[in-house]
């Protein structure tokens, strides 16, 4: 699945504010407002700006009207923005001071640089300088941060984290009352070596969602997979449930994890709230009430003030 993560704008001063999200497109990023209107009738998704085949890979929003993008093409990186919809001409970047692999990290790593503001709208190109340390229990590679601010045209560099970097944790719905006709429970299921406490979700006309499955948990399986501990309803139309997946491994690796089901019949990427009852589930906006009113292309939906 992949991960969703949502960019809100407020428009000052408006009743109604739109909505602004930038998403990865095919080969691109796009930007789309999202209109709640004066009723819940008046709601629409409208494209105000999209780009492909020009390398377009990461991007931050500087401020309510600026989106700030990364581009790749071959071996070369260049950083550009769109104000209010319109692209304006990208700069190089030359220089880069980043980790070469085989050196500061392992060979067969591609590490691109990526973006980071700050919630007064600074951007910062960031790289990976060198291997740092983990948390107890973390075993993905983290890299020492380059910062390379590029808002202000300096393009000065250090390794000093800037204060204030938006948090690009995306929202999550609160917890509501379970739909009728709808309820997860918790069962053991047995694996060639151990148990894992599952979830069994089920719903009308015999809608069943169960895991893990026995056939998932042969070999070593068992003690790598996460047991189930907690489910919670966010939506009953569609009706969307949370399951909270925690465990160790042998290793004492963090196997913490988090699910979404819908309908108990299929997992599903987590659904984000927006504003004025507006939500994005499944590749669509949709009202408060699940209605949908537009789609929503592409992934990777970023976070902004």
């Amino acid at each position: 699945m992949r991960a969703l993560v949502v960019t809100l704008l407020t428009v000052s001063g408006a009743a109604h504010a739109d909505v602004v999200i930038a998403s990865k497109v095919e080969k691109g990023v796009a930007i789309h407002r999202l209109s709640s209107g004066l009723g819940a009738s008046g709601a629409k998704v409208e494209r105000v700006w999209e780009e492909t085949g020009k390398g377009a890979y990461a991007y931050a929003w500087g401020d309510a009207r600026t989106l700030w993008v990364l581009r790749k093409v071959g071996d070369a990186y260049s950083i550009g923005k769109v104000v209010d919809g319109k692209a304006q001409p990208a700069v190089e970047l030359k220089d880069l001071v980043r980790a070469t692999p085989g050196k500061e990290i392992p060979s067969g790593y591609e590490l691109d640089p990526e973006l980071a503001a700050t919630a007064d709208g600074k951007v910062f190109v960031t790289t990976c300088l060198g291997i740092a340390d983990a948390p107890a229990g973390d075993f993905l590679m983290h890299c020492e941060i380059g910062y390379r601010r590029v808002d202000d045209g300096s393009h000065r560099f250090t390794k000093w984290k800037p204060a204030n970097l938006r948090d690009t944790t995306p929202p999550v719905l609160p917890e509501v009352k379970a739909p009728a006709g709808y309820a997860v429970t918790f069962e053991d299921v047995k694996g060639a070596r151990g148990k894992v406490r599952g979830f069994v979700c089920k719903g009308p006309g015999g809608a069943t969602l169960a895991s893990p499955q026995p056939a998932d948990l042969g070999g070593d399986a068992a003690l790598f997979t996460p047991h189930a501990k907690s489910a919670a309803w966010v939506r009953t139309s569609p009706p969307i449930v949370r399951i909270e997946l925690r465990g160790t491994s042998p290793v004492r690796e963090k196997l913490d994890a988090t699910v979404y089901v819908d309908g108990c019949t299929k997992f599903v990427d987590p659904p984000l709230p927006l504003r004025d009852g507006l939500w994005i589930h499944d590749g669509s906006v949709r009202r408060a009430d699940g209605t949908v009113i537009g789609a929503t292309p592409g992934w990777n939906v970023l976070v902004a003030p």
